[in-house]
């Protein structure tokens, strides 16, 4: 398949009409945890597969989850959220590679324990 401006329009509407939806944004500002919470609102991006289930992704740190409607898929992306970050800070910094170091770091400015 020769890929054009119209072989592209094609598959994308073919993605629309079988129920495959665009991205949307939604602005979390709570990781809906008892021991943690966000010190800032992150940008979660939720959109519909062609199996009719919802996946949200945070890309600043590459996690996803997935559920049968869109609060679903945003619950579970922040608990595998909590679940990385919990796993990174208790790594001292000398056993972690760059990108994991990175996000460890990252996640320190992001996420603090509640008292």
């Amino acid at each position: 398949m020769e890929l054009t401006i119209e072989t592209i329009a094609e598959k994308l509407n073919s993605l629309y009409e079988e129920g495959v939806n665009q991205p949307v944004i939604y602005w979390v500002q709570n990781l809906r945890h008892p021991d943690y919470k966000l010190t800032a609102t992150i940008s979660v991006v939720v959109q519909r597969d062609t199996n009719n289930q919802y996946v949200a992704s945070y890309d600043d740190v590459g996690m996803y989850g997935c559920g049968e409607d869109v609060n679903a898929a945003i619950e579970d992306m922040l608990l595998c959220l909590v679940d990385y970050y919990e796993s990174l800070v208790g790594e001292p910094d000398e056993n972690l590679g760059p990108l994991t170091l990175q996000h460890k770091k990252f996640f320190q400015t992001l996420i603090s324990k509640i008292n």
